[in-house]
């Protein structure tokens, strides 16, 4: 076995490199699961019989270079900050040209509002926020919609798509759609804590569809952010929407009355699991129908708190490391399985399944494309991380022969562990696993251990910058998850190392 260095991932080499194109059938289980036939829209695999997946992988990352909604400049900007106004954390403002995110939900002071674009807390009566350094518009562009929310169907939108349509007029990623208790979708893609037969929400699944509609109700759960929207790639704003009804369930209507109004769009909402989506209603002379699903690529992603979101920060629907790398490449599918306190060793005290107990129950049925492992820095101290790992990649390569793995190391925590000895070791364990493997479609990419320096560097953070690396702006305040900037960061470098990997798969 040789081993190749190409940039910032390491390639696995076997003598007999193997070409192989790749169609995936229509996924197993889905009936005893409870989704309802035709409710699913499977169309896993290659764009064409003669496109092999690596071609695929590349054509839709080059594409995706150009437009996604990570890179996209939304339709407008945050809404403004307003004086003596609660709010809850997660919400986005613009104030003075610059965004800011809230992390202690308060009520803003009764003037000024939050300024400049420093890495530290910003004081703002009792609400504190963080400059979040998202590309927006100066102004609302000529077609960016209002959304409003309310706590019935406005009249006049009589045409209703329900959630559980047969054929399904929506085009559901992310995890499995199951019914809930109120009669509307909640998506799921992993298991909860140590039982494999009590399926847990998704950490962040989109619901998209096209429509002609002028005007639209998406009927959700009370929340406190029904969700981020994105039309014809770009969102509405960075912002979620935080419904104001008290009313469950209640509706986001998105109105493009002065916006260009009746019009052929794509329209996705990023939901995670406290959001529930329970259909669309429009006018009777307008349609909603499914996009096509011919360049779905489903990605499944294993990892902990980092992958999830955290919980020490406000995370955005949709901003999470998987979702937002699966924009920088064009994968429309990824299922965050994303689990806290878990690792290749680590089990979240004895509560929740390893990386590599959770492979035949959240990876393996669900027929992925690529699987992805992201850490863990749960792992970082315990023994045994190699042979767990090896263990994980074997388990995959068993059930899916044919599907690239990638392998991504651990990011670097500060001031706990910030390019400690331990996160060193505990990664080479990672690349060592990898190339115990010997496999020629499992690839490793370096984080703590990058020839070129660790990604996360210095001992700071957010709460206490001290200017010793960039830590101070993307290690949130418990000195161990990512801040939103930070996961924006994260997730463009992953994206890169990825890119160089794509290159690789036949």
């Amino acid at each position: 076995m040789t081993m190749k260095n190409d940039g910032s991932t390491i390639r696995l080499l076997l003598p007999g490199f193997l070409l192989f194109g790749l169609l995936l059938p229509t996924l197993p289980g889905l009936a005893q699961r409870g989704v309802p036939s035709g409710a699913y829209n499977s169309g896993n695999g290659p764009s064409a019989a003669t496109e092999s997946l690596g071609t695929q992988l590349r054509r839709l990352a080059a594409a995706a270079q150009i437009s996604n909604p990570v890179l996209n400049t939304p339709l407008g900007p945050a809404p403004a900050w307003a004086a003596s106004t609660a709010y809850a954390i997660g919400q986005i403002v613009s104030n003075g040209g610059y965004q800011y995110i809230c992390s202690v939900a308060g009520t803003s002071a009764a003037s000024g509002g939050p300024t400049g674009q420093g890495m530290g807390p910003i004081a703002d009566n009792t609400v504190t926020w963080f400059y979040y350094g998202f590309s927006t518009p100066s102004a609302a562009a000529a077609n960016q919609p209002v959304i409003t929310q309310s706590a019935t169907v406005p009249s006049g939108l009589t045409n209703t798509y329900a959630y559980n349509a047969n054929p399904s007029p929506f085009y559901y990623t992310g995890g499995t759609p199951h019914t809930t208790g109120s009669s509307m979708y909640i998506l799921w893609s992993q298991t909860t804590g140590t039982s494999a037969t009590a399926p847990n929400a998704s950490n962040g699944y989109i619901v998209t569809f096209m429509t002609d509609a002028t005007k639209i109700a998406v009927k959700t759960s009370s929340g406190q952010q029904t969700g981020r929207y994105i039309i014809d790639g770009q969102y509405v704003t960075i912002s979620g929407y935080v419904n104001g009804t008290g009313a469950t369930p209640s509706y986001d209507v998105i109105d493009f009355t002065n916006a260009g109004a009746r019009k052929n769009r794509k329209i996705s909402v990023e939901m995670n699991l406290n959001n529930q989506f329970g259909g669309v209603s429009v006018a009777p002379t307008e349609e909603v129908w499914a996009p096509t699903t011919q360049d779905r690529i489903r990605v499944v992603w294993v990892g902990d708190s980092i992958s999830a979101s955290g919980n020490s920060t406000p995370a955005l629907n949709g901003a999470m490391v998987p979702q937002q790398v699966a924009y920088l490449l064009g994968w429309s599918d990824v299922w965050n399985d994303g689990i806290g306190g878990t690792g290749y060793v680590a089990t979240n005290g004895g509560t929740s399944y390893s990386f590599g107990q959770r492979i035949a129950y959240d990876v393996t049925p669900w027929s992925p494309n690529l699987v992805v492992f992201l850490g863990s820095i749960n792992d970082v101290g315990q023994s045994g991380i190699q042979a767990a790992a090896l263990s994980a990649y074997q388990a995959v390569r068993g059930a899916l022969p044919g599907v690239p793995i990638i392998v991504a190391g651990i990011p670097p925590d500060s001031p706990n562990n910030g390019g400690s000895a331990n996160i060193t070791t505990a990664e080479s364990a990672l690349q060592a696993a990898a190339t115990q493997f010997g496999d020629p479609l499992t690839f490793f990419i370096p984080i703590n251990n990058d020839a070129a320096g660790a990604w996360i560097t210095g001992t700071g953070k957010v709460t206490a910058t001290n200017g010793t690396g960039n830590a101070d702006a993307y290690i949130s305040s418990d000195g161990v998850h990512p801040t939103d900037m930070g996961r924006l960061y994260l997730s463009r470098k992953l994206a890169n190392a990825i890119q160089n990997v794509l290159a690789q798969i036949p």
